[in-house]
């Protein structure tokens, strides 16, 4: 195909399953957060020092975060303004990405 980028295959990413328990720390190398068990309310964070442009999914794979809610710290940065931002309803997804000064979500 001329002037156009062809996929062979589609798009791989690095899936971290997490479970409802301690507080989850982002690490860099995870990309897309799987949430597959929600026993309890818990708390992600993310990373302290982020690098402009890094981001990150969140899913609530198993829809119990309407009765366990999750909430995503932007540890020491905002995510849109808010120090937290909370997954409420069941199979929620969120996508955050660092801008320089803040957590933007999309």
């Amino acid at each position: 195909v001329t002037n156009k980028f062809v996929f062979n295959k589609g798009q791989r990413r690095n899936v971290t399953p997490i479970s409802s328990g301690a507080t989850y720390a982002v690490l860099a190398t995870d990309d897309y957060i799987a949430i597959t068990t929600l026993a309890a309310a818990f708390q992600i964070n993310l990373p302290s020092t982020p690098t402009t442009g890094d981001a990150y999914e969140f899913k609530d794979t198993v829809g119990s975060a309407n009765t366990f809610n999750v909430t995503i710290n932007g540890n020491g940065a905002n995510v849109d303004g808010a120090a937290t931002v909370v997954l409420s309803q069941a199979y929620a997804s969120i996508i955050v990405t660092y801008t320089g000064t803040q957590w933007s979500i999309s």
